[in-house]
């Protein structure tokens, strides 16, 4: 059975954390940050609360919901596979299509993943002939066979166009979009996956409340969601 590195850490660690508890201010260097001698330093404004952006394309559920669960996910983790399959379900029957919470989907590829950026380059490709969610949920399902040959094999059951399929899977373009995501959770301190923040929309943009390292039950989000809905 494939084992995560993470497995103490989702046993130890509290579920629910407030977001204020997450890193979310950048390093500062002793070195200074100038780049001019003698010039002052740039001014940082830090949000009293971290804040993710809303990519429309990966996400759903009502764009009027107030709420917004976040997830920072691998497609080679057996804890992502299994909230997708068992949880993510039971979440989008009771909030997300009812319109109360959006649900939104962030790449975080691990390093000790080998398969798990292309797959999240596969998705993105995928997404680009409107067939994102459809293939995220052949990969997951498929998760013991990620590779190349998957994905030629997943685009074609799509009817996707293989030549535009396939370009895209050597593009810059996918990759950045990828690594984007990577550092944008990296910012907010992400260090496993799967990382949820559930938060308050405004506008494009989610203001993060509360965050959980591991895969909670259903019912610790709903406990979570029914709090904040208040």
């Amino acid at each position: 059975m494939l084992r995560s590195p993470y497995l103490f850490t989702l046993i130890l660690l509290p579920l629910w954390t407030l977001a204020a508890d997450a890193p979310s201010r950048p390093e500062r260097s002793s070195r200074g940050s100038s780049a001019v001698q003698g010039a002052p330093p740039p001014v940082i404004v830090v949000p009293e609360r971290p804040i993710v952006g809303i990519d429309s394309a990966r996400t759903r559920g009502s764009p009027t919901a107030a709420l917004a669960i976040v997830e920072f996910a691998d497609y080679q983790c057996p804890y992502c596979r299994s909230f997708h399959v068992g949880t993510l379900p039971k979440l989008e029957a009771a909030y997300v299509k009812t319109g109360k919470v959006r649900y939104i989907y962030k790449d975080f590829p691990l390093p000790n993943h080998a398969q798990a950026f292309g797959a999240a380059v596969a998705a993105y490709c995928a997404g680009a002939q409107g067939r994102y969610w459809e293939m995220q949920d052949s990969l997951y399902a498929e998760q013991a066979r990620l590779g190349r040959a998957l994905y030629t094999e997943l685009a074609a059951a799509l009817k996707l166009n293989g030549e535009r399929f396939h370009a895209c899977l050597g593009s810059d373009t996918a990759r950045r979009a990828v690594t984007r995501d990577l550092n944008e959770g990296r910012r907010l301190g992400v260090r496993a996956t799967p990382t949820f923040f559930l938060g308050r929309i405004e506008q494009d943009r989610v203001v993060i409340e509360r965050s959980a390292t591991g895969a909670p039950e259903f019912e610790g989000f709903a406990r979570e969601i029914e709090a904040l809905a208040r």
